[in-house]
């Protein structure tokens, strides 16, 4: 299957990241590039940059993002891609050969996808900068479960931060329209955890601090956003980290244990 090369880099921002659907996607408008002279010096030049765009918007729209595949893993042809766009199958199979020429599609199988786009919510939130995804995984050392910090102190903490995180992020007047997402408060707390015992209780303060000030209309998926910078930096796979939290309903104390 083909898959849009360096997609996060190019073709995602942070308002993009904030969403699991996109309406719109954005394009870098540099002209002087080699690949985009090479595309356009061809007697089809400007269809096949045309081709280029629907490919874009297309892979916009997959699961994962950047990757063109359908609904049920199985991936676009020219054919399947004619139908979507409304363009002639035969422009497609034109176009696709020079874009892998000059390297801004690549093949890739199953196997790549975990460096491809967003197939999840918790995938879209943790798009790497640096050419893998997001929502995704980056390689890593294998995570076991993360349940070792949980003690009375650490989980109160935690809880404190998640409790705080809540309030200012989901304010009462929208809880009066619909609550919180369990799935999100669930999230906000392993992301606490981690921050007493694995990170930085700085690395979350400072993204929320920052989330705050910016006053997005989508908060948690900007904290989750700028939550997801410094692992990614570190070379951190978070959401491994994140699918081996276990939360305990309350931890005992010490001198109970």
């Amino acid at each position: 299957m083909w898959r849009i090369r360096d997609w996060n880099e190019l073709f995602e921002n942070s308002r993009t990241r904030a969403y699991d659907r996109l309406g719109w996607v954005p394009i870098p408008n540099k002209h002087d590039g080699d690949g985009y002279t090479q595309l356009v010096d061809h007697e089809h030049g400007a269809s096949h940059y045309g081709v280029w765009c629907l490919l874009v918007q297309v892979a916009s729209k997959c699961k994962p993002r950047g990757t063109l595949i359908r609904d049920g893993g199985v991936p676009h042809d020219a054919e399947s891609l004619s139908r979507l766009t409304r363009i002639g199958a035969h422009v497609f199979r034109e176009a696709i050969p020079r874009f892998l020429e000059i390297r801004w599609l690549e093949d890739v199988d199953d196997s790549d996808l975990s460096g491809g786009c967003q197939a999840t919510s918790q995938e879209r939130n943790g798009t790497e900068r640096n050419g893998k995804e997001k929502n995704s995984r980056p390689s890593g050392v294998p995570v076991g479960i993360l349940e070792e910090g949980w003690d009375s102190e650490n989980w109160t903490v935690a809880m404190r931060m998640h409790v705080d995180a809540v309030n200012k992020l989901w304010p009462k007047r929208n809880w009066e329209r619909a609550p919180m997402k369990p799935e999100d408060r669930c999230m906000l707390l392993k992301l606490a955890y981690l921050a007493v015992t694995r990170l930085s209780q700085d690395w979350w303060h400072t993204a929320l601090d920052e989330t705050l000030r910016g006053s997005p209309r989508k908060p948690i998926g900007l904290f989750k956003t700028l939550l997801w910078k410094k692992p990614r930096v570190e070379g951190l796979d978070l959401n491994a980290m994140l699918d081996a939290v276990r939360v305990p309903e309350k931890p005992a104390t010490k001198a109970q244990a």
